[in-house]
Formats: structure tokens, C-alpha cells, sequence
């Protein structure tokens, strides 16, 4: 990993009874592997918050910042955006450089 690695953690808040749509969104278009095949990805994995049903985490790694800008300008964010206005109240994130 080179040393301008940039790491994200975005934090939804669904629509309460909405995370099972979102979820079942997310794997229907593919977004998650999709994105996990994108030049410059090391890690784009989805957690539970373990107190709280209705907030996801999702956790990013990029390997440099202009692969990270590449994937926003990229169809399979586009499409993230898509399933997030249809679900999701609430979107925190948190960038990382390591």
C-alpha cells in the first residue's frame, strides 16, 4: 500500500424498517463487488452497527486519492447514490489519510 492510501468511513442512517430494502438493493445491482473490482480499491466492505439496525458503516480504502476521485465520478457510485436517496436518512462521512 503506498503511503497516500485514503481511507473512508461512511456512516447511514436508514430510514427505520428500511435496511433490509437497502441491503437487498445494494446486492441486486451489485454495488458492493462492483466497486471492490475498481482500480485503486483495497477495501470497500459494509458493517452492522451492532446497537443500532438502522446504521450501516461502510468502510473504504483507496490506494491513492485520484483512484478515490475516480470511483466518485464512476457509474457505481452514481448507482450507491441511487439506492442511498431511496433508503438512507443520514450519511456521515470520515476521511482517513494513513
Amino acid at each position: 500500500m503506498s503511503k497516500a492510501a485514503i481511507t473512508l468511513n461512511v456512516i447511514y442512517t436508514v430510514e427505520p424498517g428500511r435496511r433490509e430494502d437497502f441491503l437487498r438493493a445494494l446486492a441486486e445491482n451489485g454495488v458492493l463487488s462492483r466497486v471492490r473490482q475498481e482500480a485503486g480499491c483495497l477495501q470497500y466492505e459494509l458493517f452492522s452497527a451492532v446497537e443500532s439496525p438502522d446504521r450501516l458503516v461502510l468502510v473504504e480504502q483507496w490506494d491513492s486519492q485520484a483512484h478515490m476521485e475516480a470511483h466518485l465520478a464512476g457509474p457505481h457510485f452514481k448507482t450507491m447514490q441511487t439506492i442511498e436517496s431511496a433508503h438512507v436518512t443520514g450519511v456521515d462521512v470520515r476521511k482517513f489519510p494513513d
